[in-house]
């Protein structure tokens, strides 16, 4: 981010009607992080408050059109991916993206909070985007399923069979973890660090794609890996114990945002406290 212009961060996944998830939770995460986000509908999603009932997935053409729009426009500072509803769009989007030399980051999205699929293909079908050495931030069931792990294996030996088949840095979120405690786990070539944090009761949908479009944002502004996501990790608690709304409305107007306060943080399925 130069001369202390607003990022602009391309997001891509998919269009949730509430606004709890999907691209329009992404655009008020940037937001609040200080970013402008632009977004790309990689599905549309038959969602509620209360969960979702379908989805379809746009053709990866149609996908593919819209981000070479938006770039040809205007070069994005960094790219966050979402739920991209079948192999060949995500397959499409790493072709596209493999130009781009810019932060990205990718939320492997296999499922809604409440089990209902959201991606119509193996957990391998996001190996592609893998090439582009990512960032990935998959909650426990997501780094098991795309690691091919046992239900045994923990968040750091995950997080090393993801970044050995090509992400540059892994964030395992602890949000699916028993216990009072709900750590975040950050893996990259210098080591693991983890993130601490106290489990709340509070939940709510969308805390992934928030986590990880918070993050995109901060990597955008120069952040460093674990500054971002301890940002990150502190913004989905903020939301969660603002019982699961932003503090921004209507979340697709985007613009500059000012940073949470500090203090500790949980995403995904159950957040952490301090």
């Amino acid at each position: 981010m130069e001369g202390g212009s607003v990022p602009a961060i391309l997001c891509i996944g998919g269009l949730d009607p509430s606004g709890r998830a999907g691209i329009l939770a992404d655009a008020e995460a940037v937001r609040e992080a200080g970013g402008r986000a632009l977004c790309v509908a990689a599905a549309i999603t038959v969602q509620t408050s209360r969960g979702v009932r379908g989805f379809t997935a746009l053709s990866p053409r149609l996908v593919a059109a819209q981000v070479e729009a938006l770039v040809a426009d205007e070069r994005p500072a960094a790219v966050k991916l979402g739920m991209l509803g079948t192999p060949a769009v995500a397959a499409s989007l790493a072709r596209i993206l493999g130009g781009l030399p810019l932060p990205i980051v990718v939320d492997p999205v296999l499922a809604a909070s409440g089990g209902e699929p959201l991606f119509s293909g193996p957990p391998s079908g996001y190996a592609p985007l893998l090439a582009l050495s990512p960032v990935l931030t998959p909650n426990l069931l997501e780094a098991r399923a795309l690691s091919g792990a046992g239900s045994a294996a923990g968040p750091v030996l995950l997080a090393r069979r993801l970044l050995s088949r090509g992400a540059s840095a892994v964030i395992v979120k602890g949000g699916h973890l028993s216990g009072p405690t709900s750590p975040d786990w950050v893996l990259d070539a210098t080591g693991a660090r983890c993130l601490p944090g106290r489990r709340l009761a509070a939940r709510a949908r969308g805390t992934g794609c928030r986590f990880a479009s918070s993050l995109a944002t901060r990597l955008a502004a120069g952040e460093s890996l674990l500054a971002a996501a301890r940002f990150a990790k502190i913004a989905v608690r903020r939301y969660l114990v603002q019982g699961g709304r932003s503090e921004h409305t209507p979340p697709c107007r985007c613009g500059g945002g000012k940073p949470p306060p500090s203090g500790g943080a949980g995403s995904d399925a159950a957040a952490a406290g301090p």
